[in-house]
């Protein structure tokens, strides 16, 4: 549907797609690489060696991908296929954006109420933006690719130091926390890797603050900076008042 016209055979049957599909096309101004993989379901409802490597050729593809594009059937809702999928394209830190198809078999509900679903079934994705649209009468699909920019470029999003930390400072003077009598103190953040953007923070104790507490922090970050579409790694090492700014200092100097 993207295409405007058919470049690989698909049925109901398992793995009719066996190996990833490599298309090369242009929208406007971006350069695309779409990779047509075969369905991916639970362990235990693989049938067979071929189905077997047929998925395990998909999730290796999924591994060199920028972004991940959720397809789920609007006719069906959320299914446990498409949950499964969704923590592949999560854990594998790739951007992802939820595409609904068959739209124009849906009646009685609004995109908006059909959102709030995807986002109670797969509340692990709610960065990611979801398209509403159809495969067979080709809706949608600019908006998708669109999207994909957007998310592929806060993929590889690199913000500047100095705003990193004076957000988190301002997040954490806003809510501080403390456990178990000791306070979590953040000496330092910056971002040395990204694709997805990985936080490294320097800190007291990384033991100390609960994962509610990173997650309120990931929040902020996404109020002030966008991430749209990409998970954020936060990575908490430990480290004393002094050995912080000398690695503040070493990071200003690369």
């Amino acid at each position: 549907a993207i295409l405007g016209y058919t470049r690989a055979i698909v049925s109901p049957i398992a793995c009719t797609t066996r190996d990833p599909v490599d298309v090369n096309f242009d929208h406007g101004p971006h350069h695309f690489t779409l990779v047509d993989t075969a369905g991916i379901r639970r362990p235990g409802k693989i049938q067979g060696s071929i189905e077997y490597y047929c998925v395990l050729r998909a999730e290796r593809a999924l591994e060199r991908a920028d972004v991940g594009v959720l397809v789920i059937d609007a006719s069906f809702g959320v299914v446990d296929g498409d949950k499964r999928v969704g923590g592949l394209i999560h854990e594998a830190g790739r951007g992802c954006v939820i595409f609904v198809t068959k739209w124009d078999l849906v009646k009685g509900m609004t995109p908006r109420e059909f959102g709030q679903h995807v986002r109670t079934e797969m509340p692990f994705l709610d960065y990611a933006p979801i398209v509403v649209g159809s495969s067979v009468q080709r809706r949608g699909m600019a908006e998708l690719l669109e999207t994909c920019v957007d998310v592929a470029n806060n993929h590889a999003l690199r913000v500047p130091t100095g705003e990193l930390n004076r957000v988190l400072h301002e997040a954490i003077d806003a809510r501080p926390y403390s456990r178990r009598g000791r306070e979590f103190k953040l000496y330092y953040a910056t971002i040395p890797t990204v694709k997805p953007p990985t936080i490294v923070m320097f800190v007291n104790d990384p033991k100390v603050p609960h994962l509610t507490y990173l997650r309120y922090l990931e929040n902020r970050l996404r109020q002030r900076f966008g991430f749209l579409g990409t998970p954020i790694r936060l990575v908490l090492r430990p480290r004393s008042a002094s050995e912080a700014e000398e690695a503040r200092v070493i990071a200003k100097q690369l």
